[in-house]
């Protein structure tokens, strides 16, 4: 295909001529302001090393600019430094610096922590977005605390951890930690006031996703650690205790309720049972020690034999002593030194000079006792009392006739209640107390009752079902009598319509022959009036037998039949 230049040009010319003033107007005002634009960008494009870093308006502090020159230094970037500002060759270089300066943690003091995100180059990568991200949210952190009045400066340390496969696992095994240096500002009470500190803790936690108050350690400039005096008061261990003994209460609770439940599932459906369970525990700490003294085995009893032959002392004797002493003969009084009297009474010295005798047995026995040693430290927590209610239900049959369909009586299935048997439920109660390790010196109490559940409004919707199952059945029945009806009474019309039609046709068929016959009549008459006016008597009268003869041969047809064949068998 060819393009002629001047036709084109010839046409475009024509419609230019077509246009009104304004309309040339307008077209000329855009292709001027084109025209500008190319110029502009041209100009733009055309202007190396003069794209500031950090915006056109934006001044750096003496402090980050030795920092930021010395790193674009370091990394060979060429840049300008001009009225407190640093001009780099373009605009990519412009965004790759400031990112690689985030990453290393050079961020402007005045520079708000999220506008590390504008215009990232196309070429940052996943890694590198997370960085930014993790720098700006610590950035964020330690903006938001030294807007604080009682602080002055503050650091803030951010540790997020490892990723691992699950974000969830991540944060259970390696949690986000941080560490907070403040220091405050002159007059500021914050360093003593437990209420401020636990306030800064909290306002940490929330400002940081994941981040757990308890895993938040806050120093002041001297290395004291401040989150160490949130020590709960004693009202407050107590309220935590009472909360964490509710849960552990609730939790046990559920647990026993979700365990009985699925036992009595596998016998009674669960609509036709209903579980109550309550339990009561002793959170009191015990130690127990104990020194029993038990007897001595000196044989085991032999599992085999159907009695006890085991042999069991007390004690066992350690060591025995035997000690026998006899005296026979005459006392003798002692006396002391001389010149003292004696000291025993008179009528006991009377009796100390006769004959005396005099014996004495002593046995002495070291035995040793078997000793047993126990120190018993229980459970956080005891099952102080249990107390289960368990409700069951009967079944309710439906009744069925003898061809085994339900019977349904004015939109209602008949059914027949069967309650449970009191055997069932004694059964029920001491599984239930074999499986609850039921004791009754605990207060323990257990209680199975059969009772019939409130089944009106299940059983509203059965019969509803049905009824509703009912007038569709009469609906579809009353639907197909219709359709046979009409089917019949459509063969019946059309049958009756053939039936008028064939004797419409019938009688428009006699209608032509009896016309064609009056027609006929009127020609011969006609004929027979001109023939006879000619014909001789004898001719007229022979006309006339052989008319009557075709009046007799059309009326009766079977006798001139035999009439013919009579006079043709005659002739032969």
């Amino acid at each position: 295909m060819s393009f002629d230049i001047k036709s084109i040009l010839n046409k475009l010319k024509t419609g230019f001529g077509k246009l009104t003033g304004v309309q040339k107007g307008i077209i000329g005002g855009v292709i001027l302001l084109m025209i500008i634009l190319f110029v502009v960008i041209g100009g733009m494009s055309s202007q190396s090393g003069r794209y500031p870093l950090y915006g056109v308006k934006y001044k750096l502090k003496e402090k980050d600019l030795d920092k930021i020159v010395k790193s674009l230094k370091s990394m060979g970037v060429e840049f300008e430094v001009s009225d407190n500002q640093i001009f780099v060759n373009d605009k990519e270089t412009a965004m790759k610096m400031k990112t690689e300066l985030g990453l290393e943690g050079i961020i402007p003091q005045d520079l708000k922590s999220w506008d590390l995100f504008d215009n990232q180059p196309f070429t940052t990568t996943d890694f590198e977005r997370q960085i930014n991200v993790r720098r700006a949210i610590t950035v964020s952190i330690k903006e938001h605390i030294e807007m604080l009045d009682e602080i002055e400066n503050a650091d803030v340390v951010i540790s997020y951890g490892e990723k691992e496969k699950y974000f969830a696992d991540d944060i259970a095994n390696n949690p986000l930690t941080a560490s907070v240096v403040i220091t405050p500002s002159p007059g500021s009470d914050i360093i003593g006031n437990k209420n401020k500190i636990k306030g800064l803790r909290d306002l940490i936690a929330k400002g940081v996703d994941q981040l757990k108050p308890e895993n938040i350690v806050i120093m002041d400039y001297q290395g004291n650690v401040l989150t160490d005096k949130l020590v709960e008061t004693d009202e407050e261990e107590n309220i935590r205790l009472a909360k964490q003994h509710l849960q552990v209460k609730e939790k046990l609770r559920m647990e026993y309720t979700s365990d009985l439940r699925n036992q009595l599932a596998k016998v009674f459906t669960p609509d036709r049972l209903d579980l109550k369970l309550n339990l009561e525990l002793n959170w009191d700490v015990k130690k127990i020690k104990e020194n029993l003294i038990k007897p001595v085995v000196i044989k085991e009893d032999n599992p085999e034999t159907p009695y006890d032959d085991s042999i069991v002392q007390d004690s066992v004797i350690v060591s025995k002593k035997n000690t026998t002493e006899e005296f026979k003969g005459q006392g003798y009084i002692p006396e002391g030194p001389g010149g003292i009297e004696d000291q025993i009474p008179a009528g006991l010295k009377e009796k100390m000079d006769r004959y005396n005798t005099y014996s004495k047995n002593e046995v002495i026995e070291n035995k040793e006792f078997s000793r047993a040693e126990t120190e018993v430290r229980k459970d956080p927590y005891d099952l102080e009392k249990l107390t289960v209610t368990v409700f069951l239900d009967g079944k309710w049959e439906k009744e069925l006739d003898e061809d085994g369909d339900m019977i349904i009586a004015n939109g209602r299935i008949k059914r027949k209640f069967v309650p449970i048997s009191p055997e069932t439920v004694k059964q029920v109660e001491e599984s239930l107390k074999a499986y609850t390790g039921y004791n009754m010196t605990r207060g323990d109490k257990i209680s199975v009752q059969a009772v019939s559940f409130d089944r009106s409004s299940e059983f509203e919707k059965e019969d509803e079902e049905i009824r509703k199952s009912q007038r569709i059945k009469k609906t579809i029945l009353a639907i197909v009598i219709g359709l046979v009806g009409i089917f019949v009474i459509s063969i019946i019309y059309k049958a009756i319509e053939r039936e008028m039609a064939r004797r419409r046709r019938i009688r428009e068929e006699e209608l032509i022959k009896q016309q064609e016959a009056l027609r006929m009549a009127a020609l011969k008459a006609s004929e027979h009036d001109s023939i006879t006016a000619e014909l001789s008597p004898e001719e007229r009268a022979r006309l006339e037998l052989q008319e009557n003869a075709l009046k007799v041969a059309k009326e009766k047809p079977e006798e001139v039949a035999k009439l013919i064949r009579t006079w043709l068998s005659s002739d032969e």
